[in-house]
């Protein structure tokens, strides 16, 4: 007889041995196994699916973050749409508003460069911001920025100087409504660098009266002793960026152009910037490139590479923890040559993402927005394409950003390893910039007043200037018929450049039209050479008159997409920003 063990309950619920065969047992340990396999798994996908899901909340709230920061910069461009645009449009040599340099509107300036169409990490954007300003697309601007401001006195008293300009001497701190910022992408991290225009709050009645209306003047930290204003930065012996978180470039003192007799050797010295005002007068308008952060003060070209090998490589600009380093100097003095420097550790930049010659300032890290960047593009709106992209695309053949519409290829990042001049043979040439429209050269560099003055980059013109009308239109033709609405460009005088700077409607950014039907002269008239886009004068060519009308095309639209990866959950997100220069869309 077979024995068996069983278990069974007997009275009194005692349990006594009872009996599995051997492949029972087996099925039960493997099911037990199966069971335990089954929980394993799904406490893994559970953990996965968390940290996923944390992955995914924290790329979300770095997203929302950035978006927030880029998105509220956007809405303070400074640079504006003018009346009757929709859209924003380039300044223009030549051209007036009212008799003005620019619009109301057109403050401080836009510059975009693509570099590289093809690789979306070398993008680089930099514009003016306003933080309040009195129009009806965002009324919630009420916006302050602050920044560093070093004591340049150890007597309180001196009260023209920027850590006055909070209201709180000695707390180095300053305030400021008005700011440049830029941002670029480099070894994966997305930086923002902000430097405030200097909004002098305290200055001595003496030096309101001596400084008066005069903006370069008015920027620059002074006291008054000996009966003259004394420039403060003159014998300032720091590094600026360390110090101060102004807009600032190198060159000569205002003050020392007033001085009689001009002294023989002129102080040069950081020169602070106040106005977001295109004005040239008394004024460095940043709507001159030379006046901005990490452009040339002399040339007017900014620095995005750095060369070793005969290779370039890419840096956008130099960050905060370089520019505070003790051997940076710029813009207190040019000893740290920080616009033409190449002995840079490649290898240490590769591993890195810094520049070992400056690495290790004090403000590592103060400019930083996002780290595991993957990309940072930046697109504008082709009209004629109608779609966004980047500039000098060879997709864009035709249209109105393709490279053989760049009226100012002298104008592009440094290429450093250039065998020409320091404006020759730029690293690329595909960059959108408002520009200014109406900057002289350095003529004479005994006259102070004249050297105070920047060159011209190339033949002066904005590099691109969207036109709504280009070469369909005939040029002026003598003894012609000409009806009613009829337009033209000009052959001669606007084809002609003046001795520093070329015309407007050599590029077309004018356009002459028809007001009185009739028949032209034998000998074409005398194009004015300085044309305002709004109350520009009549020209009578026999029984035709002719009136000025603004030709450049609006530019409506930006477009920023940022690619970005957690390193913990292995998850890639995109956020895309779109924003509209057109304010009436708003």
């Amino acid at each position: 007889m077979r024995k068996e063990n069983s278990f069974h309950l007997e009275p009194g619920n005692h349990i006594s041995r009872a009996a599995f065969t051997l492949p029972e047992m087996l099925v039960a340990v493997g099911l037990m196994l199966l069971v335990m396999s089954m929980f394993a798994e799904i406490f893994s996908l559970a953990v996965t699916a968390m940290t996923t899901q944390v992955g995914l909340a924290k790329n979300d709230q770095r997203a929302r973050t950035a978006f927030i920061v880029i998105d509220n910069d956007l809405k303070r461009m400074s640079y504006r749409p003018i009346d009757g645009q929709q859209g924003i449009v380039p300044l223009v040599p030549g051209l007036r508003y009212k008799g003005e340099d620019a619009a109301p509107q057109q403050q401080g300036y836009i510059y975009y460069s693509e570099n590289n169409p093809l690789d979306d990490t070398d993008d680089v954007l930099q514009f003016t911001i306003y933080g309040s300003q009195d129009n009806n697309r965002y009324p919630e601007q009420n916006l302050s920025y602050y920044g560093r401001a070093k004591s340049l006195s150890t007597n309180t008293a001196v009260r023209d100087q920027p850590d006055w300009d909070d209201g709180t001497p000695g707390d180095n701190v300053s305030i400021s409504k008005k700011a440049e910022v830029v941002y670029f992408l480099r070894h994966g991290t997305l930086y923002r660098r902000t430097l405030l225009l200097r909004e002098a709050t305290a200055i001595p009645n003496n030096l309101q009266e001596y400084d008066g209306t005069n903006d370069q003047k008015l920027a620059q930290p002074a006291v008054f002793s000996g009966g003259n204003p004394v420039d403060l930065m003159i014998g300032y012996s720091g590094n600026f960026y360390s110090d101060f978180d102004y807009s600032a470039h190198f060159g000569i003192s205002p003050y020392d152009a007033d001085l009689t007799p001009p002294p023989s050797s002129p102080n040069q010295v950081a020169l602070f910037h106040d106005s977001l005002s295109n004005t040239g007068a008394n004024n460095w308008p940043l709507g001159v490139p030379h006046f901005r952060f990490g452009h040339h003060p002399v040339v007017g070209i900014p620095r995005e590479y750095f060369s070793t090998g005969g290779v370039d490589y890419f840096f956008g600009r130099y960050t905060h923890e370089e520019t505070s380093n003790a051997n940076f100097q710029y813009p207190a003095n040019n000893s740290g040559n920080v616009f033409t420097r190449n002995d840079f550790d490649l290898a240490f930049y590769k591993n890195t993402g810094r520049l070992d010659q400056f690495a290790g300032g004090s403000r590592r890290g103060t400019d930083i927005l996002m780290n595991n960047v993957q990309s940072f593009d930046v697109e504008i709106w082709d009209e004629r394409a109608s779609r966004f992209v980047d500039i000098g695309s060879t997709e864009l053949a035709g249209q109105d950003f393709s490279t053989v519409n760049n009226l100012n290829p002298s104008y592009g990042p440094i290429k450093p390893n250039r065998t020409g001049p320091l404006t020759s043979n730029p690293k690329e040439v595909n960059v959108f910039d408002t520009w200014h429209s109406d900057y002289d050269s350095n003529t004479d560099p005994d006259d102070l007043t004249e050297a105070l003055k920047v060159k011209i980059i190339g033949n002066g013109q904005p590099p691109y200037v969207p036109k709504l009308f280009s070469a369909t239109i005939p040029d002026w033709q003598p003894t012609q018929n000409y009806n009613l609405g009829d337009s033209i460009f000009p052959t001669n005088g606007f084809r002609t450049a003046p001795a520093n700077r070329s015309n407007p409607a050599s590029v077309g950014a004018i356009r002459y039209v028809c007001v009185t039907a009739g028949t032209s002269a034998g000998t074409e008239p005398n194009w004015a050479e300085v044309v305002d886009v709004v109350d520009g004068a009549f020209v009578n060519d026999g029984t035709v008159v002719w009136q000025p009308v603004d030709n450049r095309r609006p530019i409506k639209a930006l477009r920023i997409i940022i690619r970005f990866h957690d390193p913990n959950s292995d998850q890639m997100r995109q956020v895309t920003l779109v924003h509209s220069f057109n304010e009436d869309l708003q």
